[in-house]
């Protein structure tokens, strides 16, 4: 688990519930990211951490869209 008192930045991830995306998840929570996940459905991501924001919708949705990049690094 990494340490988020210092996090790195923040990452707006689309597909953390993929294979690859997924593995990415992990790396870059474990590197001490904070990441914004795009996801589908409530609970659809791999893994649960205080670093990780999942952000309801999907790529067809600005708002959704708008809400993962705001601020993100």
């Amino acid at each position: 688990m990494a340490d988020t008192s210092k996090p790195v930045g923040t990452v707006a991830l689309t597909g953390g519930t993929g294979f690859v995306g997924s593995h990415l998840l992990r790396r870059l929570v474990d590197g001490g990211w904070r990441v914004r996940a795009l996801t589908r459905r409530d609970g659809g991501l791999p893994f649960e951490d205080a670093a990780v924001t999942p952000v309801m919708g999907d790529l067809a949705s600005p708002e959704a869209l708008t809400q993962l990049v705001l601020g993100a690094d």
